[in-house]
């Protein structure tokens, strides 16, 4: 991810829209930094955040798992997977994209609230 030139203020426009729940226009702006970047996976975690904020969850997963495709070894890919697939009631995928986040990164407080989240839908949706 560039620090700094176009493509580092737009990411950082996107990042600010989606702080402000205008996923729309945030997806929008990050549609062409994705295509112009496709090997950065900041940008696809970021768009499908959109689509977790914006109410769909099969977007979501697929910009998540497109994310980890291009790095598998960064945790935020791995942890918005799981929170996609909870949502699409996919226990066990959830699961294990759950304790890959905690597994690489372990240090990060927010892969293991991701787990719980999952271990706790996992258990009332049983």
């Amino acid at each position: 991810m560039p620090e700094h030139g176009p493509s580092a203020t737009r990411l950082q426009q996107a990042t600010t829209l989606v702080e402000l729940r205008r996923y729309e226009e945030a997806a929008a702006l990050l549609g062409p930094l994705i295509a112009s970047d496709p090997a950065a996976a900041h940008p696809r975690c970021l768009l499908a955040r959109c689509w977790l904020g914006a109410g769909d969850p099969r977007a979501a997963l697929e910009a998540a798992t497109g994310a980890v495709g291009v790095q598998p070894d960064a945790e935020w890919g791995h942890r918005i997977r799981a929170i996609a697939l909870v949502q699409l009631k996919r226990k066990k995928e959830a699961l294990a994209a759950a304790k890959e986040a905690v597994r690489l990164a372990p240090s990060e407080f927010r892969t293991y609230v991701t787990l719980v989240d999952v271990e706790l839908a996992n258990h009332h949706q049983r």
